[in-house]
C-alpha cells in the first residue's frame, strides 16, 4: 500500500475502533491491525527521510561543481562561436616565436619585439612562416642583433626567387646566408645587404642565360669554401657556376671539379702555369692577384693545347685527384671561356648594384593576390592579438572540463556502489506517488 492508502486505512481503523466494545475479540483484531498499519507507516517515514538525506548531499555536491559547470559549458560555447579560432590563431603563432627563440636564443621579450617589428613588414608572407625564416637565421648563427635584417632578406628572396628555387627554397636561403658568412660579405655589407646582393647576382644570372638559380647557389656552396680560401670573388663563383650549369654540366660534376682544378693549381702550379703559357713565377703572382683571372688564362691555353690537358691530367692524377673528369669540365669551359667572362660579369654588376630582387619584389608583392594575402594576414593578427586575450579563459574552461569530467566519474561510481539505496529510493519514491 502507498503511504497515502496506508493514512487513509489508518483512519478508518481508529474510527471503526471508537465504536467497538473494548476488550473483544473484534476490538483486539482492530487494535492489532492498526499496530501493523503503524509499523508499515513507520518504516515508510524512515526510508523517505533517509532518501532525502541522499538527495540533500547530492544537490550539496552539485552545488559545488556549478563553478566548474558553468565553465565547462562557457568553453564549450567559447569553442562553438568561432573564438577557439582566434585562440588558435594565437598559439600557432606562439609555436612559432618559441621555435625561433630555440635557434636565436633570444628570451620571451626579445622575440616578441622580434614579431613586432616583422609584424610591420609590408609584405604578404605569413608571419608564421617570418618567424621561420627567423628560426633558419639562427640555425646558421647569425647573431641576434642581425636577425630582423637576416630575415628581411630571406623574405625578398623567398618572394622575387621562390618560383626559380624549386622545393627547397628554405635551404637554398640558408645557403645563402652560410656564403655570406663564409666570404665576410657581412662584415661590410651587414648581413641583410650581403643576402641581398649575392642573390642579386644569382638572380641576374639565371634571367640572363639557361642557368638555374637554385644550381647556381649549389655551385657556390660546393666551391665557397676553396674559392674563398684561393681569394675568389663569391660574384665570380656564381659567375663560374652558371656558365657550367649552361652548358650542362652537372653541379656535382662541376663542384667536385673545379674545387679539385683549384687546389691543383697550388699544387702543381707548374702544370697549370704551362697550360697557361706563363711562367711559374707569373702564374704564381697572377694567382695571388687575381685567381679567376689565372683560372681563365689557364682554361683558354688549354683550348689550344693538347699537351697541356695531359699534363693537367698527369698532374692531377698525382695527387690523386680524378683528373680525367677534371680536365673533361676544363675542356668544356676552355670552349667557352667569353661566355664566362660575360657571365662574370654580370654577376659582379648585379652584386655591386644589390637590387635585383627588390626590384622583382616590389612587383611580386603588390599583385593582386598579393593584396589579398597582405588582407588575410591583417586579419590573422587581429585575431592573434584576441586569442592572445582569450587564452586565460580558454584555459580556466578547458581546466573547468576536466573537473567536470572527474565530477562526472566520481558520481557514477557512487551509483554503482550504491545502487541498492538508490534504487530503494526509486522505489519509496514510486510508492509514494
Amino acid at each position: 500500500m502507498t503511504t497515502r492508502e496506508l493514512n487513509q486505512r489508518n483512519r478508518e481503523l481508529r474510527a471503526t475502533l471508537s465504536y467497538t466494545i473494548p476488550g473483544t475479540p473484534q476490538y483486539k483484531k482492530l487494535q492489532k491491525e492498526i499496530r501493523e498499519v503503524s509499523t508499515r507507516m513507520a518504516q515508510l517515514r524512515a526510508e523517505t527521510n533517509a532518501t532525502e538525506g541522499a538527495m540533500r548531499r547530492m544537490a550539496s555536491n552539485v552545488n559545488k561543481y556549478i563553478g566548474t559547470t558553468t565553465a565547462a559549458f562557457a568553453a564549450a560555447a567559447m569553442y562553438a562561436s568561432g573564438l577557439y579560432k582566434a585562440v588558435q590563431t594565437y598559439t600557432a603563432l606562439d609555436e612559432a616565436m618559441s621555435d625561433a627563440r630555440k635557434t636565436t636564443g633570444m628570451t620571451r621579450e626579445e622575440v616578441e619585439e622580434l614579431n613586432a617589428s616583422l609584424g610591420k613588414i609590408d609584405t604578404r608572407t605569413a608571419q608564421e612562416e617570418l618567424l621561420g625564416m627567423a628560426r633558419v637565421g639562427g640555425k646558421l648563427g647569425i647573431a641576434k642583433q642581425d636577425i630582423e635584417g637576416f630575415t628581411r632578406a630571406a623574405d625578398v628572396i623567398k618572394i622575387s626567387l621562390g618560383k626559380d628555387l624549386g622545393d627547397n627554397v628554405e635551404t637554398t636561403i640558408g645557403q645563402i646566408g652560410k656564403l655570406v658568412n663564409v666570404f665576410h660579405i657581412n662584415e661590410e655589407f651587414g648581413i641583410e645587404q650581403g643576402m641581398m646582393k649575392t642573390a642579386a647576382a644569382v638572380n641576374e644570372l639565371g634571367k640572363s642565360s639557361t642557368a638555374n638559380e637554385a644550381n647556381i647557389v649549389e655551385f657556390m656552396r660546393r666551391v665557397g669554401g676553396v674559392g674563398y680560401s684561393a681569394k675568389m670573388s663569391l660574384a665570380d663563383i656564381a659567375g663560374l657556376g652558371a656558365t657550367l650549369d649552361d652548358l650542362g654540366v652537372t653541379m656535382e660534376v662541376a663542384g667536385t671539379s673545379m674545387s679539385q682544378v683549384i687546389t691543383g693549381m697550388f699544387r702543381r702550379t707548374d702544370a697549370f702555369a704551362a697550360a697557361a703559357k706563363m711562367s711559374v713565377a707569373d702564374f704564381k703572382k697572377l694567382m695571388s692577384e687575381d685567381m679567376n683571372e689565372a683560372l681563365i688564362r689557364m682554361a683558354e691555353g688549354m683550348g689550344s693545347n693538347g699537351a697541356a690537358m695531359a699534363e693537367i691530367v698527369a698532374a692531377l692524377d698525382s695527387l690523386k685527384l680524378d683528373g680525367t673528369r677534371a680536365t673533361g669540365v676544363l675542356t668544356t669551359l676552355a670552349k667557352n671561356t667569353d661566355n664566362l667572362r660575360q657571365q662574370q660579369t654580370i654577376a659582379n654588376q648585379a652584386f655591386e648594384e644589390g637590387t635585383s630582387c627588390l626590384q622583382e619584389f616590389n612587383i611580386m608583392n603588390n599583385t593582386t593576390e598579393a593584396t589579398t594575402e597582405k588582407l588575410q594576414k591583417r586579419i590573422a593578427a587581429e585575431a592573434a592579438d584576441l586569442g592572445k586575450a582569450l587564452v586565460p579563459a580558454y584555459h580556466e574552461g578547458l581546466s573547468a572540463k576536466a573537473a567536470l569530467i572527474k565530477t562526472t566519474r566520481v558520481l557514477i561510481e557512487w551509483l554503482i556502489q550504491n545502487r541498492g539505496a538508490v534504487l530503494g529510493l526509486l522505489a519509496t519514491y514510486a510508492a509514494y506517488k
